[in-house]
């Protein structure tokens, strides 16, 4: 055979592996058909309504309206801007003091501090007592100590800890030259209730999002043929003809044969 000859050859060789004469086509990825699955969603409606019932019965009968009770304390801190007089005692210069304020509220946030509130109540931890933030009102000078506890009577202990480690510390680890109480340590308790529609509407959600995952699941894993586009799909060729289901338009008083 010459080269010639072993080139026309190899140009019809085919693309394919070739096994005992008979050529593998690999599979293609399979896609996903959202109108089908948008059918098989649709084709079951009458259990999704029923599952979505029954969820709802039963989260709204395992978690009815309950109704939670928090407790805590706060008080209201003012620190008046710097002033300072001329020599000449005509004119009076004001300084903003927003710097002192943020450095104020970082050092009643910052961990030291903690430690000396625990300290001061006679504890290792702060968790025994709650929790506690610091909060400035938007262009003012007024700091807000939030205190939140087990009870009223730990939060408002907690919140006038928070205030005495403050004022002792006021001169010497803040630069500030004065404060004033505002408002004082004063308790509190909010009361939120949550309903038994608010959860029977829950588990009609959670009973959807069953539904949605039984669906998907069970398209991917299903391989039987449905319809003759599923005949298509599946074995790449065009259907002649398909036999109809005599049963559904059968007249009534008719038997089939």
């Amino acid at each position: 055979m010459s080269k010639n000859d072993m080139k026309r050859a190899g140009s019809f060789r085919p693309t394919s592996p070739v096994y005992n004469g008979v050529e593998v086509i690999e599979d293609e990825p399979e896609k996903i058909d959202l109108i089908r699955l948008l059918k098989r969603f649709l084709r079951s409606w009458k259990v999704l309504v029923i599952l979505m019932v029954i969820c709802g019965a039963v989260w709204g009968i395992l978690r009815p309206g309950t109704s939670h009770t928090s407790f805590g304390a706060r008080c209201t801190i003012y620190i008046p801007p710097y002033t300072s007089r001329m020599i000449d005692d005509r004119q009076v210069t004001v300084s903003n003091n927003t710097s002192q304020i943020s450095n104020a509220i970082g050092l009643i946030q910052s961990k030291v501090y903690r430690d000396v509130v625990a300290q001061e109540l006679g504890t290792d931890s702060l968790a025994s007592y709650g929790s506690y933030s610091v909060s400035r009102t938007k262009d003012t000078e007024l700091i807000t100590i939030n205190a939140v506890g087990s009870d009223e009577a730990k939060a408002e202990e907690l919140c006038s800890a928070v205030l005495d480690v403050f004022q002792s510390s006021v001169g010497s680890s803040v630069s500030i030259n004065s404060m004033m109480v505002v408002d004082p340590v004063t308790g509190y308790s909010n009361v939120t209730a949550s309903s038994t529609i608010s959860s029977i509407f829950k588990g009609m959600i959670g009973g959807f999002v069953l539904y949605c995952i039984f669906i998907v699941f069970k398209f991917f894993t299903d391989r039987t043929i449905h319809s003759k586009e599923d005949a298509e799909d599946y074995f790449d060729i065009p259907v002649l003809c398909v036999v109809p289901d005599l049963g559904k338009d059968m007249p009534q008083g008719k038997k089939r044969s």
